[in-house]
């Protein structure tokens, strides 16, 4: 593998660039467990996003082949591309000013689909820089609390989705909660809000469209 790439070319999502880098063995094998019974169920998604600190993301989520999903997030100002295992747990992450990702190192979980009224699973994550001293530990709760038809959450989704409650232990002494939403039909998750000091953030999502 060369790791002497220079600068990554994101351009559309492209997936060439990230593809060079591989997972440790034993987070591969976990992968391909969650990822079992599960599969994303489009070829590509976008939508913009206007995130809790008041900038509006354009996002480009595209399903591979091996079941994994390739994000792509614009601000404007910097592109970051994350590889994905539906939507919520990143396994390679890179921003285009740099020239090596980052990459999960560690993941326990008792995650397991499908999801089902109260269930309670959590996820602890390390991931660190491929050349840097970056380093990163996630150690986040989650209680699936309720469910509804996924077209209230926005008129282009449809089936059903579960509400699944989240809690940053890695953060509690600042009160960092969030609410994500497993949809059914795409077989991914979306964040829909963030609670931080007390205050709900919400996740607006826009233009969203869906091609299958």
């Amino acid at each position: 593998m060369n790791t002497s790439t220079g600068m990554p070319d994101f351009t559309g999502n492209n997936a060439e660039w990230m593809s060079q880098f591989s997972l440790p063995a034993e987070i591969e094998a976990q992968s391909a467990a969650l990822r079992k019974s599960i599969t994303p169920r489009f070829s590509r998604i976008t939508w913009s996003e206007t995130v809790p600190d008041g900038r509006t993301v354009s996002i480009i989520l595209d399903s591979q082949p091996d079941g994994l999903v390739r994000r792509l997030e614009d601000d404007g100002a910097c592109k970051v591309q994350r590889v994905m295992i539906a939507n919520e747990i990143p396994l390679l992450t890179a921003i285009d000013l740099t020239t090596a990702p980052i990459i999960l190192q560690m993941l326990k979980t008792n995650l397991s689909f499908p999801l089902q009224q109260d269930q309670r699973y959590r996820l602890q994550s390390v991931s660190a820089g491929k050349t840097s001293n970056w380093l990163s530990l996630n150690d986040i709760v989650y209680k699936v609390t309720g469910s509804g038809d996924a077209s209230e959450l926005n008129p282009a989704l449809r089936g059903k989705y579960w509400r699944v409650e989240c809690k940053e232990m890695s953060h509690a002494d600042i009160g960092i909660k969030s609410t994500v939403a497993w949809l059914d039909d795409l077989q991914i998750f979306m964040h829909l809000d963030r609670i931080f000091d007390g205050e709900v953030q919400r996740f607006d999502w826009h233009n969203l469209k869906i091609s299958r």
